[in-house]
Formats: C-alpha cells, sequence, structure tokens
C-alpha cells in the first residue's frame, strides 16, 4: 500500500513536473512569438523614423526653396519699383526740358514780333 501511493504520488509529481514543462514551454513560445513581434515592430518604428527625418528633411528644402523663392521675388519687386521711380524721373525731366524749350519759343517768338512791330513802326 506504501508502495503504490508513493507510485501515485510519483505519477502525480511527474505529471505536475509534465505541465510545468508544457506551460514553461508555452511561455518560451511565447516569448519568442513576443520578441520576435517586438522585433518587428522595432523594424516598423525605425522605418517610420527614417520616413518621419526624410519629410522633415523635404521639408525643410521646401522652406528653404519658398524662403529664397520670396527673397527672389522681393528682388524682382524692389528692382521694378526702382525702373518705375528711375522712369518717372526720366519723364518727369524730360518734361520740364520741353516746357522750358516752349517757354524759350515763346520768349523768341515774342522778341521776333516785337521786331517785327518795330521795323513796321520804322518804315
Amino acid at each position: 500500500a506504501v508502495r503504490s501511493e508513493l507510485q501515485e504520488r510519483a505519477e502525480q509529481r511527474r505529471a505536475l513536473v509534465a505541465r510545468h514543462r508544457k506551460a514553461v514551454g508555452a511561455w518560451r513560445s511565447r516569448a519568442r512569438s513576443s520578441a520576435s513581434e517586438a522585433d518587428a515592430a522595432e523594424s516598423v518604428l525605425e522605418l517610420l523614423d527614417a520616413e518621419a527625418d526624410a519629410l522633415r528633411r523635404e521639408s525643410a528644402e521646401e522652406a528653404i526653396a519658398l524662403r529664397a523663392d520670396v527673397a527672389e521675388e522681393r528682388e524682382l519687386q524692389w528692382r521694378s519699383e526702382e525702373e518705375a521711380r528711375r522712369c518717372d524721373d526720366e519723364e518727369r525731366a524730360m518734361l520740364e526740358r520741353e516746357e522750358a524749350r516752349c517757354r524759350e519759343l515763346h520768349d523768341l517768338q515774342t522778341a521776333l514780333q516785337a521786331a517785327v512791330v518795330a521795323e513796321q513802326r520804322r518804315h
């Protein structure tokens, strides 16, 4: 009776050890699977980080290009305004010269008429 009880206990222990081994194996399998999933997730995160870095660089390059475009546009606008001012100044100078010529011609015409009148009076 003692021997059969000892054998029964030994079998119970073996069954318990087998269940524990099976549970440990399942845990190890899940851990390996989780580690693989974690590695895969880490790889995906690294790819996303690389894409985010590329997008940041691209955005920075676009911002630099946009700033350059804005600076170029401002330069063109400034040159256009300078050209308009120069044209206005030239037009104003030309009008002043024309007015001066008209005054000179008017003064010459007046002097010529006075000379004609004076000459007619002498005869």
